[in-house]
């Protein structure tokens, strides 16, 4: 998420933070998202957002001249369904891969 909002040129600040890590981060963290989940993004007017492809989506539609998302509409639309093709089918399967402990399964 980062690059993407360095790509836009929004203002943004870090937190470090991860669920099993316990400290500071985690803590800010929980105050804007109780379900610690990374990325979540705190848009300027206070809106939340979480899950990748969502926020990237919505960077590109409130930074058009980044490049982002294209202009043309169905380019667009096709890219759309590539980041919902990826968080759907592939995230599941990274996240059970690294899951220590998980005897090394894997999705097909």
């Amino acid at each position: 998420m980062e690059a993407a909002l360095r790509i836009a040129g929004a203002p943004y600040r870090v937190v470090d933070a991860a669920s099993w890590q316990p400290g500071p981060g985690l803590d800010e963290l929980r105050t804007v998202n109780p379900l610690a989940q990374v990325p979540t993004l705190v848009l300027p007017e206070g809106t939340v957002m979480s899950e990748s492809a969502a926020i990237l989506a919505v960077l590109g539609l409130r930074y058009p001249d980044s490049g982002l998302l294209p202009a043309d509409p169905a380019v667009r639309a096709r890219s759309l369904r590539g980041l919902v093709y990826i968080a759907a089918n592939c995230y599941a399967c990274i996240g059970v891969i690294d899951v220590p402990g998980a005897g090394g399964a894997r999705c097909r």
